[in-house]
């Protein structure tokens, strides 16, 4: 949530402010939602300049009810967009967790068959993935989070099988992102020429030896060649 306003100043003393922001929040969601019943697991607040109120993430006692604030502002703010000023709500699944869940929904598909069933749910704040073995009890299921699943079924799943989640990705993967997300770097896009030559002397390839072995059989002689396209042209002449 951002854009909170509120006509009372806030507390000097941190445990006083805590509930300051708890009850402003309170009180807006149930302007949003009159139905709401007011139950709140944790807020988390954000940075501070010193003037505005900072953005709040919240948790509500049940996925259900913040689906439906969620619903109800973007309904009602559709209709009539300064209803509610500046405040803006949404869900606070990160772009990163996003492409987590996408991987995580790839490998997934590559589990189930007729004996294993794999699902993870969508836009949760901590994806995780559930394998469980098809007619047997509830209790069999076994939970993954998303390091787990990735180091022990991270080798399913092929260059195709992310392309959702290149796709989420976006230009935001090369930089920060591209440091979190191993798995997408084991087989980059073929637009990204140069990221895929810088690395492919040093991934594996699942089925055993590099990416450039397989493509050329020359080691990271390829590499070399890449970067220096003259030199490789005159290579070639001879």
């Amino acid at each position: 949530m951002t854009g909170l306003t509120s006509n009372v100043p806030p507390p000097r003393e941190w445990a006083a402010k805590k509930e300051w922001i708890r009850d402003l929040v309170t009180v807006t969601l149930k302007k949003v939602l009159p139905e709401f019943n007011g139950k709140l697991g944790f807020i988390n607040q954000g940075k501070n300049n010193g003037r505005d109120i900072p953005m709040v993430e919240v948790k509500c006692d049940s996925a259900a009810a913040a689906a439906a604030i969620r619903k109800r502002f973007a309904e009602t703010r559709k209709k009539d967009p300064k209803i509610f000023g500046r405040l803006y709500i949404a869900n606070s699944v990160s772009l990163s967790t996003r492409v987590r869940v996408d991987i995580m929904k790839a490998i997934a598909k590559k589990l189930t068959n007729k004996v294993v069933a794999a699902h993870v749910a969508a836009y949760s704040s901590r994806p995780i993935l559930h394998i469980k073995d098809v007619g047997k009890p509830d209790n069999t299921s076994r939970a993954y989070t998303f390091v787990d699943a990735v180091s022990q079924f991270g080798g399913a799943v092929v260059q195709d099988d992310l392309e959702e989640a290149y796709r989420r990705a976006g230009s935001a993967f090369v930089g920060q992102m591209e440091q979190h997300f191993v798995v997408l770097r084991e087989r980059p896009p073929p637009s990204s020429t140069s990221h895929q030559s810088s690395h492919s002397g040093t991934k594996s390839d699942p089925k055993g030896g590099s990416k450039s072995d397989k493509d050329k059989g020359k080691g990271g002689k390829r590499s070399r060649e890449e970067d220096n396209p003259d030199e490789g042209s005159s290579k070639a002449k001879k």
